[in-house]
């Protein structure tokens, strides 16, 4: 039976496997479907290139095909582990580019998944298919080889130099695949994996970097990779007391030699003494098969498919060990060189040996493979290698509380926000809370905010005896209508508190306007606005404070709770100051009664790396919302969202209306795609605040209005276009049935 092939990818091995495949078609070996590529550019390209090739700009196009029963994934790996498991889902066998996946956790759940289909999964790891390093293998596995010593291997070359991710990442899998090939020969249990690393260059990640593998009885085997040497270098050597092997993969004509000198320690003289003997033999260079690793592992994959009892040469299984090798290596420059057990990192007990601090963050509630609303563990790995150098040094210092990075992210955040202060503390709630407190909020006065906000931007108020005076929202943004904020005011009212919902900035121009008329205080709720502008300023620098969340789910999030107060008040920063810290100066010297709500050390320094990676995630996001509402318009009864004149959103949240929300949302759930509804329940309707403002429903249109019909779409910066476009072909699907 003839495999029917498709191609998901059309990257640098993409390109390979195009003609790989084309010319295995020309043949008879297989029916090649086809390509996927989500890139309107690159599918150009390619159709000129390749005029008979079909390209396809929808992955649901060869998911749904029954009649194909194999893919071949080159996608960026990040995207590996959603691809897989739908393709999984539809039925397909699978060869899948190293590594895995980005993450050991995933790539066990990818295999787990693999087997309970009864499907393929095998990995790319094409040196495993290359003649020289088979030879290796053969010397290894020969009773004559004797007891190994050590494996070294160099892969060295000036560039080319990658901005997103390490150099273990990028070159280190070869080298980690043809160890572990030659280790399973002797039955050599890897036990621990360290690694150090440098950013000779200043950049985000190393560019040079060694990693220490330890086997059992002792065997090391060691990697050194560099994007800095003059030389471009792929050295393999293998060591024993009887033999010693050469792989010089720049070496055409003779790649292996075969040193037949075994090595020995014979005692010396003295009692630290030894002498090293070296037995005289031939050097031996076998005759290497000329073949392309490629093509023989692509058939090897095909020869699995038709016969299940074939033993795959590169399972899933060894895919997930290489990946926990990496994880491993990364762990490791993490804690300056630690060792890390590898018993630890398959185990995925805390991401990490011992449980470190530099262990990957819960998994999202949604299933690997699932699209979320937003995921945690993707913006982890985007900042992975500064979070993890910079809490190790919080662990290394061990200065948790009011530790030098807490300064550092206040001055980082200040600057900016474009204030004077900023002053951490343990959650967006807190922050709204003093801000009330100190700018003079008291028992009988009120606050004028909007009725569809989150209930913290309130709670703080009334926690203080104060009242809610409630106002419609603009219906195309979402956001507090500041025409009709007078009409709220009365001679009570003190503050009034624009929340920059969804990402989008209020219009700070007129609120900033008639506060000054009425001579009241105006505070920010911008948990939701991180890097928002109106007009030329970024928001929470308009009012006398503005108060930020550093959830994890934020623009700008912790990896815990935290949050912040801005403000150019000097007294107000210094009394929040005191406050925060059980109302104390200095030590033990109390000015008043204060409380405890200090932003820690490690959140301080996870949120200042993240904070400079900022507005590129905003930029992301931006460019996310401008398909959504391209691709969108027009669709069923939709309502999109539009930011706000003079203003440039960061769209923390890409919310659309409709009268189907509730069949939506569940059509996009039962297809795996995490969608939220922001917020179920006007602030007015909510039960904790029946009784002091149900006079208010049906008085606020616009917000009763939106409430039971609104729908918050995946949008974060580490969305993929494959990720997105499914999220809109499932949307387009839902209002065709």
């Amino acid at each position: 039976m003839t495999s029917h092939v498709a191609l998901l990818g059309a990257g640098y091995w993409g390109k390979n496997y195009i003609r790989i495949m084309s010319q295995m078609q020309q043949k008879g070996k297989i029916k090649f479907a086809g390509v996927f590529e989500a890139d309107s550019k690159s599918r150009e390209n390619l159709r000129f290139n390749y005029p008979d090739v079909r390209f396809v700009e929808s992955l649901d196009t060869f998911l749904n095909d029954k009649t194909i029963d194999a893919f071949v994934i080159v996608t960026p790996a990040s995207t590996h582990a959603n691809v897989i498991e739908q393709a999984l889902n539809a039925g397909k066998n699978i060869l899948v580019e190293k590594p895995l996946t980005v993450d050991t956790k995933s790539s066990q759940k990818c295999c787990e998944l693999a087997k309970e289909k009864g499907l393929r999964l095998m990995v790319g790891h094409t040196f495993l298919f290359n003649s020289s390093v088979r030879e290796l293998k053969r010397q290894v596995e020969d009773p004559e080889f004797g007891k190994m010593h050590y494996i070294h291997c160099k892969r060295t070359n000036l560039g080319p130099i990658r901005h997103d991710t390490s150099v273990i990442w990028d070159l280190a899998p070869h080298d980690i695949s043809i160890i572990l090939f030659l280790m399973q020969s002797l039955g050599k249990k890897l036990q621990k994996v360290s690694a150090v690393g440098s950013k000779n260059l200043g950049g985000k990640f190393e560019d040079t970097a060694w990693i220490h593998m330890m086997f059992e009885d002792n065997v090391v085997a060691q990697v050194h990779v560099s994007w800095l040497d003059p030389h471009k270098v792929r050295d393999v050597v293998v060591v024993s007391d009887k033999k010693r092997l050469a792989f010089d993969d720049m070496d055409g004509r003779h790649p292996v030699k075969i040193f037949m000198k075994g090595v020995e320690y014979v005692p010396g003289w003295g009692d630290q003494t030894f002498n090293l003997t070296v037995r005289d033999g031939d050097i031996h260079i076998p005759n290497i098969k000329s073949s392309e690793p490629l093509s023989e592992q692509f058939e090897h994959f095909l020869a699995s498919i038709q016969d299940k009892s074939m033993k795959n040469a590169s399972p899933g299984e060894f895919g997930v060990e290489v990946v926990a090798v990496l994880e491993a290596a990364e762990i490791s420059m993490a804690k300056s060189g630690q060792a890390v057990l590898m018993s630890d990192v398959m185990g995925q007990t805390n991401g990490s040996a011992g449980g470190c601090p530099h262990s990957v963050p819960p998994a999202r509630c949604e299933r690997t493979g699932d699209i979320p609303l937003v995921d945690i563990q993707a913006a982890y790995r985007t900042v992975k290698p500064e979070v993890d150098e910079a809490v190790a040094k919080v662990f290394a210092q061990g200065c948790f509380i009011e530790g030098p990075n807490c300064k550092e992210f206040e001055t980082e955040f200040a600057k900016y926000i474009g204030v004077k202060h900023c002053i951490g503390v343990n959650s967006g709630t807190d922050a709204l809370y003093l801000a009330y407190r100190y700018l003079g909020l008291e028992p009988g006065d009120e606050i004028i905010t909007q009725a569809n906000t989150f209930i913290a931007t309130c709670l703080g108020a009334t926690t203080l005896g104060a009242k809610i005076k409630l106002v419609d929202v603009e219906p195309a943004t979402g956001q507090i209508d500041a025409s009709k904020i007078e009409a709220a005011i009365t001679p009570k009212t003190k503050i009034i508190v624009p929340v920059h919902l969804y990402g989008h900035a209020a219009n700070m121009e007129a609120i900033v306007e008639i506060a000054k008329k009425h001579k009241l205080k105006v505070v920010e709720d911008a948990s939701q606005g991180h890097g928002a502008y109106f007009k030329d300023k970024r928001v929470g620098g308009f009012g006398d404070a503005g108060c930020f969340s550093f959830y994890p789910g934020k623009n700008l999030g912790a990896f815990g709770d935290g949050g912040a107060l801005v403000t150019n008040d000097d007294a107000l920063a210094a009394r929040i100051r005191a406050w925060r810290a059980w109302g104390a100066v200095k030590k033990y010297h109390h000015t008043e009664k204060g409380g405890n709500s200090r932003l820690d050390t490690v959140q301080a320094a996870i949120l200042t790396c993240k904070l400079r990676k900022l507005d590129a995630g905003n930029a992301k996001r931006r460019e996310i919302a401008d398909k959504y509402i391209a691709a969108l318009k027009g669709v069923g009864d939709l309502t999109l969202p539009k930011s706000p004149p003079n203003t440039t959103s960061v769209w923390h949240l890409f919310v659309i209306t409709t009268d189907k929300r509730d069949a939506l949302l569940q059509h996009l759930n039962d297809n795996k795609i995490g969608a939220g509804i922001h917020y179920p329940l006007p602030i007015h309707k909510q039960e904790c605040y029946k009784d002091e403002l149900s006079s208010l429903v049906g008085t606020l249109p616009q917000a009763e209005l939106e409430a039971p019909r609104m729908l918050s779409l995946p949008v974060y910066p580490e969305m993929t276009s494959v990720q997105q476009d499914r999220v809109i072909e499932q949307v387009k699907a839902f209002f065709k049935k």
